[in-house]
């Protein structure tokens, strides 16, 4: 796959995809993280930074057309792979486990996105604030998610203040850790 498509170091801030933009080629991040917001909603500094490495994108165009539905692009210096839906299309028709691992990106990233829109009906906030970093540590490899209290509220739809209260009981009752450059589930139970 690697010899079909295009490594690229991208900069911080360099865009991948624009909301409504027509794109031909499928991104896989190696390193780095992406952030993502839509055009126009009125939180346009807002970037939601949780596209870690491993995550595929633009898969959902590949299979069914259409148009990206977000601005996607990088929060710091990154290595992206990419490959052309020409070039996609060619190593479906030979490879059954590259089929396979779109189709698994896809529901991993469809079951992360049913579980965040559940997560508005949750009361406490640090609920609310813990099952959110739940459902993002199943979609990072590592340890430590690098996420901010500003992108955590805006996923969240919450005030900075009341994501970062939470985020503090959390801490100190010992369920995550402060941990650079984000936070580390400490257990993997919520009980209260």
């Amino acid at each position: 796959m690697i010899k079909l498509g295009k490594v690229q170091q991208l900069n911080k801030g360099d865009f991948i995809y624009f909301q409504d933009g027509r794109s031909e080629f499928i991104t896989f991040l190696i390193t780095g993280i992406l952030g993502f917001h839509q055009a126009g909603n009125g939180n346009s500094g807002v970037y939601v930074n949780i596209i870690y490495p491993g995550i595929i994108l633009n898969e959902t165009q590949f299979f069914m057309g259409g148009n990206s539905p977000l601005d996607i692009n990088t929060s710091c210096e990154c290595r992206v792979l990419t490959l052309s839906f020409k070039k996609a299309q060619n190593l479906i028709a030979s490879s059954l486990e590259f089929n396979q691992m779109l189709n698994q990106s896809m529901a991993k990233k469809q079951r992360a996105l049913s579980r965040l829109f559940h997560l508005s009906s949750e009361r406490p906030p640090q609920k609310k604030v813990y099952k959110a970093l739940e459902v993002l540590s199943d979609l990072n490899q590592d340890d430590v998610l690098p996420i901010n209290i500003l992108s955590l509220a805006s996923l969240l739809n919450m005030s900075r203040n009341t994501v970062g209260s939470a985020l503090k009981t959390l801490i100190s009752n010992g369920i995550i850790d402060k941990a650079h450059p984000g936070y580390r589930i400490a257990e993997k139970d919520l009980t209260s």
